[in-house]
């Protein structure tokens, strides 16, 4: 099994450090009872340090974060992944839905209120 590195010449500013690199993917394969376990991490390499004789990378960490999913309802996705922050706001919204009736007025009204602030946020980017 092991780790396959597919080194993308795609060249990003770092989530993490706000530095420019090279953005890293790799595919780790290995074997459990259930059977064979794919997953995809990404990191950032930024370079080749002389004085310390080491490579310099940010780690991103995973595509997914399955551990994290198991104690609540919504699936966290990795800091690479562009899509997250819409895929979260449907997730929220399909929690809410499920959890109807449950929630207490007063947590659904620091919901709403939120949801306001995320609306106004998004029309003073949109404006600019």
């Amino acid at each position: 099994m092991g780790a396959k590195i597919l080194a993308m010449e795609e060249f990003v500013i770092c989530p993490k450090c706000g530095q420019p690199g090279r953005l890293v993917k790799e595919i780790r394969k290995w074997e459990t009872k259930k059977g064979v376990i794919e997953k995809t991490y990404y990191r950032v390499y930024h370079g080749y340090d002389r004085k310390t004789k080491r490579k310099h990378y940010c780690w991103l960490g995973p595509d997914e974060y399955d551990y994290v999913t198991k104690t609540h309802p919504m699936r966290l996705m990795g800091a690479i992944n562009p899509e997250r922050i819409p895929h979260y706001l449907r997730e929220i919204a399909n929690a809410i839905e499920q959890e109807e009736g449950k929630i207490e007025e007063e947590i659904l009204l620091k919901i709403l209120e939120e949801t306001q602030n995320l609306l106004n946020v998004l029309r003073s980017i949109i404006k600019q």
